[in-house]
This record gives C-alpha cells, structure tokens and sequence, in this order.
C-alpha cells in the first residue's frame, strides 16, 4: 500500500499483504477486505484472525485503531529485517514469540504509553480485539479524480 493505505488492482487481480517479510495473506480484491477475508474464514476465534489483528492494532502509530491502522515508518523499518510470523499458533504462544517480541520492540522503541493497548501489564502486544480494526476498503474518492480506470484505489 501507499502512504495512505492505497493500491490498486485489476478487477480479478489476486492480492498479496505482506508486513515487512510476513506474508499477512493473498486474496482477490473485494471492496472491503478484513483479515477474516484475507484468510478465508468467518470464524472471530480464529488464532490467526487474532493474531493479526492484535499486533496491527498494537503497531498502530496513534495506539486508536478506531480510526484506522497507520504503520510508520519504523514500523516498516523493524518489519523489513523480521519475520516471517508465524500466525498460525496459539494467542498465547504468540503473544511471547521471540519474533513478534523483537518487532515489537524495535517498531515501538521510543513511543511512551500505547493507550488502549498497554494496559495489560506492560506487554506492548495488548489484549483487546476491535471489530472494526484491521481492514481495507475500497474508497471511491481516494486518490487523484477517483478510481483510476484501470484498476481500484484502496484505503
């Protein structure tokens, strides 16, 4: 994605999401993608649903994934040299991986208090799960006159 959390794609175009070298999932594009879509499950419980989500909203630059998720620049810094996460493992085997542990300390190095999401004893990876966090919608009014026609700007 772009600065602003845009891409674009060909209608029927698969699409990849990485985090640094993590592959987060490939899906075909679709208006509104949510890690739900991105693996292909309507299961909230999922171990990988959460996983994702957790440490998006934890990495999130202004700790309020209410208005959507901005990863900075030193997240993308500390994301390019780790990995890849293994998501598929339980919640709290991934809240203590060495991987995830390291990515969090070096993207959130510096940062003081995560708000909503250092409030589980000091562990940057925070507990809570938002429903509305984590996802990709198509936005017809992004980017320069809209949409470009070949293909759709995401936010």
């Amino acid at each position: 994605t772009d600065a602003n959390g845009r891409f674009d794609y060909q209608a029927g175009q698969m699409v990849t999401f990485t985090l640094g070298r993590t592959p987060l999932g490939t899906i075909t594009g679709a208006d509104v993608i949510t890690p739900l879509t991105l693996l292909n499950t309507s299961d909230e419980t999922d171990q990988r649903v959460i996983n994702i989500t957790r440490l998006l909203q934890s990495l999130d630059a202004d700790g309020n994934p209410d208005n959507g998720i901005v990863l900075d620049d030193a997240v993308q810094t500390a994301a390019a040299s780790i990995g890849p996460i293994n998501f598929d493992q339980s919640v709290a085997a991934f809240a203590i991986d060495p991987l995830v542990s390291d990515l969090l300390r070096q993207a959130l190095e510096g940062r003081g208090p995560r708000g909503r999401h250092g409030d589980d004893g000091g562990c940057p990876l925070g507990p809570r799960f938002s429903r509305t966090a984590a996802f990709w919608r198509y936005d017809s009014k992004a980017g320069p006159g809209g949409p470009r026609s070949q293909g759709k700007t995401w936010r």
